[in-house]
């Protein structure tokens, strides 16, 4: 179960992917409802580890828990889920 986070007004979520620098991801964060309340498009791997980040407003988000779907662009659609909890 994913541990809840401390309030705050800003958070980054920050994922590793399996992949090189310059592979490019769209993210979309769900609700536990499975509805979209997040889409990023265009996030790039700056580094040789697949790391990525998101920086959100905490007021956008109600208390509850998501999931964080990361796919890759121009890939085979095959998605990495990822869940947490405000």
């Amino acid at each position: 179960a994913p541990d809840a986070m401390a309030p705050s007004t800003e958070f980054v979520l920050r994922f590793f992917v399996p992949s090189k620098k310059g592979t490019r991801f769209s993210a979309e964060i769900r609700d536990a409802a499975g509805k979209s309340v997040a889409t990023v498009r265009d996030l790039a791997i700056s580094d040789d580890r697949g790391s990525l980040s998101l920086l959100c407003r905490r007021h956008a988000f109600a208390s509850g828990n998501y999931t964080l779907a990361v796919t890759e662009m121009g890939g085979n659609g095959d998605q990495a889920l990822f869940s947490f909890h405000l």
